[in-house]
C-alpha cells in the first residue's frame, strides 16, 4: 500500500493522498443518512421521493407492494403525520414491504429499516438504542392514534433524554470517548430533539392548546441548543482523542538486501485498531495534527453533525408546522394505470383496474374517469382532528 516519492507534491497533495488511503471506518462517525434524510424541512418531500424510488425497482411487483404497505398500515387510509419521525417510521415501512417482495438485494441505497443496526453495530447493551427501537415500534402501533402516539412520545422521550444525558457525562466527564461512544451520543441526540418536536406536532394536531403547543415548542429548541452546545464540546474532545489515537514514525526493516533498505513510514490508529506500513516515507514528514485538522476538515459527516442542531433550533417554527398524510395508492396510481394487466390483492384495486383495462382496451380515455372512480372505492376520508388540519 503506497506510492512512489515525489519532490513536487504539496502538503495538501500529501495529506489528501493519506485520507484516500485511510478505511472507509476512520471517520464513521456522523448523524445516519437515514435519519438525517426525514428531519429536515422537505421529510414529506423526501419520503414521496423515497417510495417512487423504491416503486421504480418493481415493474411488474408493484401491485404487490401496494398491498404489502397497506397489510401493514392496516388499509388504505392515508397516514397522518408523515414528517419527520412519522416519514421515517413510514420509510422503514415501505423499505421492509420493498424487502419482503425483492429481498434483501433489491434496493442498494442505506435502509431506514437497518438505521439501529447501522449506528449500533457493535453494541452489545444500549439503553438508547433499545427505547429508540421501542419508539419506533410503538409509532406503528399508533399510527392513526394520534392522541396515544403523543403520550407514548412524551413517555419514551423522557426516558431517551436520561439515557443520553447518562451516554454524554461518560463523554463528557468520565472521559469515556470512542468513536462509537459519540455515534452513538449524536444519533441518540438527533432522534430526541426530533421526539420533542413530535410532540409538539401532536399538540397541534390534536388541540391541546396555545399554551401547550407553545411549551413543546420551547423545550424543542432549548434542547437543540443544549445539544449545539455539547456538540461542539464533544467535537473537540474526539478530535484529541484521534490525535492521541494515531502514531507515525519512519520505519526500517529489520532485515535488509545487501542494496540496504528504503525506509517506510507505518502508521498505526488504536482507535480503530488500523495500521500499516506506507513504502512512501513522504507520509511521516507531515505532522499528526497536519493529518487530523485536515481529515476533521474534509469529512461531510463532521461537518452536518456540527452545524445539524443549529440549524434545527432555526427551523423549530417551520418544522412544527408542517404536516401532511401519505396514501401509498395514491403515490402509485400513475404507475398503476401503466401496468397491462391487472395483478390485485384487494377488491377495490380490482375493480379500479378492471375498469381501467376495459376502457384502454375499448380504445376510451383511460384516465377520464379512472381517478374518480378510485377515489371513490379506494380511498376512505381522514377524519379532520380535533386540531385542524396540520397543513
Amino acid at each position: 500500500m503506497g506510492t512512489g516519492e515525489s519532490h513536487h507534491e504539496s502538503p495538501e497533495q500529501i495529506m489528501a493522498e493519506f485520507f484516500h488511503m485511510l478505511p472507509n471506518n476512520y471517520m464513521d462517525v456522523g448523524i445516519d443518512e437515514s435519519l438525517l434524510m426525514f428531519s429536515g424541512t422537505d421529510s414529506t418531500d423526501q419520503l414521496v421521493g423515497y417510495s417512487s424510488d423504491l416503486q421504480s425497482q418493481l415493474a411488474d411487483d408493484l401491485p404487490a407492494f401496494i398491498g404489502k404497505v397497506g397489510e401493514m398500515v392496516g388499509g388504505f387510509t392515508p397516514v397522518p403525520n408523515a414528517v419527520g419521525l412519522g416519514a421515517f417510521v413510514l420509510s422503514m415501512i415501505l423499505q421492509i414491504a420493498f424487502g419482503s417482495i425483492k429481498g434483501s438485494g433489491g434496493n442498494t441505497k442505506p435502509s431506514p429499516a437497518d438505521m439501529l443496526r447501522r449506528v449500533f453495530a457493535e453494541e452489545k447493551a444500549s439503553e438508547v438504542r433499545d427505547l429508540m427501537d421501542e419508539y419506533l415500534k410503538r409509532y406503528k402501533m399508533y399510527l392513526y392514534d394520534e392522541q396515544r402516539l403523543l403520550q407514548e412520545t412524551e413517555r419514551l422521550e423522557k426516558q431517551l433524554s436520561l439515557q443520553v444525558t447518562v451516554l454524554q457525562n461518560s463523554i463528557q466527564v468520565d472521559k469515556q470517548i470512542s468513536s462509537r461512544a459519540v455515534k452513538y451520543w449524536v444519533n441518540g441526540a438527533v432522534f430526541h430533539v426530533q421526539m420533542l418536536i413530535h410532540i409538539a406536532r401532536l399538540r397541534k394536531r390534536t388541540g391541546t392548546g396555545t399554551q401547550s403547543l407553545e411549551n413543546a415548542k420551547i423545550a424543542a429548541g432549548n434542547a437543540a441548543d443544549t445539544y449545539h452546545r455539547h456538540m461542539a464540546e464533544i467535537y473537540e474532545q474526539y478530535k484529541k482523542y484521534k490525535l492521541d489515537s494515531l502514531s507515525m514514525k519512519y520505519y526500517s526493516p529489520p532485515f535488509c538486501p545487501p542494496t540496504g533498505c528504503k525506509p517506510s513510514c507505518a502508521i498505526k490508529e488504536t482507535d480503530i485498531h488500523f495500521s500499516d506500513d506506507f513504502s512512501a516515507k513522504k507520509y511521516c514528514s507531515l505532522s499528526k495534527d497536519s493529518y487530523v485538522n485536515y481529515i476533521f476538515s474534509h469529512s461531510k459527516k463532521n461537518s452536518d453533525m456540527l452545524v445539524y442542531f443549529g440549524n434545527l433550533r432555526h427551523n423549530i417554527d417551520i418544522l412544527v408546522n408542517k404536516n401532511g398524510d401519505f396514501q401509498i395508492e395514491k403515490q402509485q396510481r400513475s404507475a398503476m394505470a401503466n401496468r397491462s394487466s391487472c395483478q390485485c390483492l384487494t377488491p377495490a384495486m380490482c375493480f379500479w383496474c378492471h375498469t381501467h383495462m376495459t376502457q384502454k382496451t375499448a380504445g376510451g380515455d383511460t384516465n377520464k374517469h379512472t381517478d374518480t372512480q378510485m377515489e371513490r372505492v379506494i380511498e376512505i376520508p381522514n377524519p379532520t382532528p380535533s386540531g385542524g388540519p396540520g397543513k
